[in-house]
């Protein structure tokens, strides 16, 4: 403790106040910002909430589940985390309640006070420890993910404010101990103290110099509290409210649009985003693991998920009002795949694909059309199909039978316009339902009775077309009695699953790897024998995967085929999608790298005879990167069903 009398403490408390008076006024600002947007915030599973604060602010388990060896800075920052808080702690403690208050030797004459300087001692050394390797990695590695506007100034000087804090913090403890005013000895500080034995300064040059970096570590912490909401590192603050007040919707769910109340749709405006989306500006940590992760970005399109964040969060700070136009680049936002990697891997909970998602719909309302999305959507209303087939055709070429009012099927098998249309996508179809006459399961298909889910003209923004479409798939397989839907396709299966929800469906969907993974482990569908020795590697389509979590389901079909599958670099959560999402499909190619082409050069690295995959579209964008490369010859490409109809044996 130091001795601090009646006028130090008054001018201690009125800085603090005028700190916290400013850094509060800032704070206050950026919520009344928030309340611009539309809505509230939830207020529903609080139990799951709280234990999200225990597991991802406290536990730090968003930043440590993306820790490898690679790239440790998820481990780099739960020790600065944790540092910046245990230390927190101590000068709150002995700082502000102790000196602050005059009250130093009774405070540190406590247990607590003891087992705080300790932890202090050891936060402290790995908070230093931290932010050095930060500040090599900053500074020399620069990853490209920090970029692009990575202000290495700004940071150097935020570590040199914390090294300097460091350095007052051990500096007045070993002061202390020095001047036999410390009762408790820790490790680091007694270190220093007995360096100071060997000097020749005065115990009046030593009391001074106590009083010196006290002050100094004070005025630190004032600038931290007054430089931290004016500054990225707002973000401590927000993102454990960001983090409680987390959608719990499945990832890409977007959310119905009621016509008959809502004159127009998507996001223009700040103010046309809700509570929580304007919230992702102020927690992002600008870490750019949403940008390491976007398909887009990677392959050299304008997108970065964490710049429509930030220029999102830019728009609002310099319009309070709400009403000026969102950063919409017609080019950015039709670049995104809607794959959800930047929705799995942020740390804060922040979801860029629903920035993107509304703001296409904006697009959509104001008549503005990428070319092939043009095309498309025209076909779509036409022939519901975006082939442009003459609907009448839909699945001419299936034989199956056809579902009909009075029957009861086991499955309604949902084709999906691929399969229905396209030559290549049809023996997907045939192979399932080989697999399903084999289990002997009652199946039939809608016909010309199916018309396109609505996926990719919800993705594009054309969420009139969309409803078109659902409510008279619903009213069709309404008036059929069967136990549950199978598709082949993961954006049929998230579309009729999770989507047509809203309009009042429930039916059971299932995908076909699922049902083939069932079978098989139910005895009901068998294997020729031997098995093939083919090196096999499996493509974790993004709507199965991050969007429905079906992993395990294709890789135990697989393995029962060939025993041991090969793994792409990128895998499960991580997976890189194949570029067809979002409307990709028929987009138009306008910029950049083909995204199917670099995710078959991974598998190509890896010399298998077979890459396989359980969605039509993966399939499609597979074989045309092959067409590409002119490597046909060296690998094939086939659906997990295609692979069980191969080995199929029959009663």
């Amino acid at each position: 403790m130091i001795e601090t009398n009646l006028t130090e403490r008054l001018v201690f408390w009125l800085l603090f106040l005028i700190a916290l008076g400013t850094a509060g006024w800032r704070y206050a600002s950026f919520f009344r910002l928030l309340k611009k947007g539309r809505g509230g915030l939830p207020a529903t599973q609080l139990l799951t909430r709280f234990k999200g604060l225990i597991l991802y602010v406290a536990a730090q388990w968003s930043c440590l589940k993306n820790t490898s060896r690679n790239d440790l800075a998820g481990a780099g920052h739960f020790f600065i985390f944790w540092g910046t808080l245990v230390l927190a702690v101590t000068f709150i403690l002995h700082l502000f309640i102790g000196d602050g208050l005059g009250m130093g030797g009774a405070v540190r004459n406590t247990q607590f006070s003891r087992v705080m300087l300790w932890l202090s001692e050891v936060s402290g050394i790995l908070l230093l420890i931290s932010i050095l390797a930060a500040v090599f990695r900053r500074a020399i590695l620069k990853p490209k993910r920090l970029g692009p506007n990575l202000d290495t100034g700004v940071f150097l000087a935020v570590a040199c404010g914390i090294f300097l804090l460091l350095l007052c913090y051990f500096s007045g403890e070993a002061l202390r101990i020095k001047l036999g005013i410390a009762d408790f000895r820790t490790p680091l500080a007694g270190f220093l103290a007995d360096g100071l034995s060997g000097s020749s300064l005065s115990t009046q040059t030593l009391s001074m110099l106590l009083r010196i970096v006290w002050w100094a570590q004070y005025l630190i912490l004032l600038a931290f509290i007054v430089y931290a909401p004016n500054s990225h590192h707002k973000h401590p603050f927000f993102s454990p409210i960001n983090i409680f007040f987390r959608s719990f919707s499945p990832i890409g769910r977007i959310e119905p649009v009621d016509f008959s109340k809502e004159e127009r749709f998507g996001a223009a405006k700040t103010e046309d985003l809700t509570r929580g989306q304007l919230m992702y500006g102020f927690a992002c940590a600008h870490c750019g693991r949403c940008q390491d992760s976007c398909p887009a970005h990677l392959s050299g399109k304008p997108l970065s998920p964490k710049q429509v964040i930030l220029d999102t969060n830019t728009t609002l700070l310099r319009s309070p009002s709400g009403e000026q136009s969102l950063p919409a680049d017609v080019e950015t936002l039709l670049s995104c795949t809607t794959c959800g990697a930047c929705v799995d891997v942020c740390p804060v909970f922040n979801r860029p694909l629903d920035y993107v998602t509304a703001m296409r719909r904006n697009l959509v309302y104001e008549g503005i059309f990428d070319n092939g999305h043009r095309s498309v959507l025209r076909r779509v209303a036409r022939d519901f199909n975006p082939w442009g087939v003459k609907w009448t055709f839909r699945g001419r070429n299936i034989d199956a039978e056809q579902a009909g009012e009075g029957e009861k099927y086991d499955c309604i098998y949902w084709l999906g316009c691929a399969a229905a249309f396209d030559d290549r996508a049809r023996q997907i179809a045939n192979a399932t339902m080989a697999v399903l006459k084999a289990s002997g399961l009652r199946y039939a298909v809608l016909g010309t009775k199916e018309k396109c889910c609505g996926d990719f003209p919800r993705r594009i923004g054309d969420e009139g077309l969309f409803q078109h479409l659902a409510f008279e798939n619903i009213e069709t397989l309404s008036k059929l009695t069967f136990d549950f839907i199978l598709t082949h396709c993961p954006h049929c299966l998230n579309t009729l699953s999770n989507e047509y929800r809203d309009f009042g469906s429930a039916f059971r969907v299932r995908h076909h790897s699922e049902v083939i993974a069932e079978l098989l482990e139910q005895g009901r569908v068998r294997l020729q024998e031997p098995r093939p020795a083919e090196d096999i590697i499996y493509h974790d389509p993004c709507y199965l995967g991050r969007y429905r979590g079906i992993y395990e389901e294709p890789r135990k079909v697989l393995a029962e085929v060939f025993g041991r599958l090969l793994e792409f670099p990128r895998h499960h959560a991580k997976t890189f999608c194949c570029g067809a999402g979002g409307g990709h499909m028929w987009k138009e190619q306008e910029s950049g790298s083909r995204i199917s082409v670099m995710r078959l050069r991974e598998a190509l690295d890896l010399g298998p005879k077979i890459v396989a995959t359980s969605c039509p579209f993966c399939l499609l964008m597979f074989e045309e990167a092959l067409q590409i490369e002119g490597k046909g010859h060296l690998i094939k490409v086939r659906d997990i069903a295609e692979v069980v109809q191969q080995f199929l044996r029959y009663p």
